[in-house]
């Protein structure tokens, strides 16, 4: 790469004359650094000018110096970039492998965990500083409710008796089921309830909480309501499958919506209103 000449045309700036331009406005990544020792910031600040009074007979050797910095801090750039684009090419090939007919069909109901993980993820596909971003990931979000319980007892608590939206399993059916007393299963679903709400304090599920809110609930005579025929909303008449699922992940944000409306009290149910499949709290 040929080293960059503060006192070649090509490169004058805005400032005017060769003279008065500053050192910085050559290496505009390398100016941008925090951290950087005395002397450096020293040459950065100085006018072509100064910098050649500052350095007789090794101007060309300190451009070097700092041109090389510059180099350096270029490639680290555009190596992040390439780094960013991959992850972007990779989730967007999870995705067209569910679809392979193209992304369409996945903005109508998903009819699988796959499919409903590429429904969530186009959710969430916005346009960020270096271009398309996913800003929510759906399987490392999947990964986070781990913390919660991986406990076969506890995990048939959490899906049965706390984030169902059938309200059919009671604890007496999940203590028969396991040769465990009652009153242990309702102490482990208050646990899990503890956990679920610093769960759903993490900023990727406040983040994913408020796009449920804001796109597919309506609030009617002081019940929040969203519509199963919603792609997203959906997800919950997927089978959970292995734990977690994505039909966890989903079954786990209304329910912090729920917590939101009215504490531990309330919980969402599916009931048909107006010839509608509605999930209702």
């Amino acid at each position: 790469m040929p080293m960059r000449d503060p006192e070649s045309p090509a490169t004058q700036g805005p400032t005017g004359s060769v003279g008065e331009r500053l050192i910085a406005e050559t290496f505009p990544i390398l100016s941008q650094q925090p951290g950087l020792p005395n002397d450096i910031r020293e040459d950065l600040s100085s006018s072509d000018r100064n910098f050649g009074h500052r350095h007789k007979r090794g101007k060309t050797a300190r451009l070097e110096v700092l041109e090389n910095m510059e180099n350096r801090l270029e490639l680290a750039v555009l190596r992040n970039r390439v780094a960013q684009s991959q992850a972007l090419i990779d989730q967007l090939q999870t995705i067209l492998s569910a679809h392979p007919a193209g992304l369409g069909p996945s903005l109508s109901i998903p009819a699988n965990a796959a499919q409903a993980e590429a429904v969530l993820s186009l959710s969430f596909l916005h346009t960020g500083r270096n271009g398309p971003e996913f800003t929510l990931d759906p399987v490392a979000m999947m990964n986070k409710i781990k913390t919660v319980t991986t406990d076969e007892v506890s995990v048939d608590i959490l899906r049965e008796l706390l984030i169902d939206i059938t309200g059919v399993a009671t604890a007496q059916d999940i203590a028969t089921k396991h040769g465990l007393g009652r009153q242990a299963i309702y102490d482990r679903q208050n646990r899990l309830a503890t956990k679920l709400d610093v769960l759903i304090a993490d900023p990727d599920f406040l983040e994913l909480i408020q796009y449920l809110q804001t796109t597919t609930c309506v609030v009617k005579s002081s019940q929040v309501m969203a519509s199963l025929a919603h792609p997203v909303v959906a997800i919950l008449l997927i089978q959970p499958g292995e734990f977690p699922s994505i039909h966890d992940l989903i079954s786990i944000a209304f329910w912090g919506i729920a917590r939101t409306a009215g504490g531990d009290k309330r919980s969402f149910r599916r009931t048909i209103r107006d010839g509608n499949d509605w999930i209702v709290c």
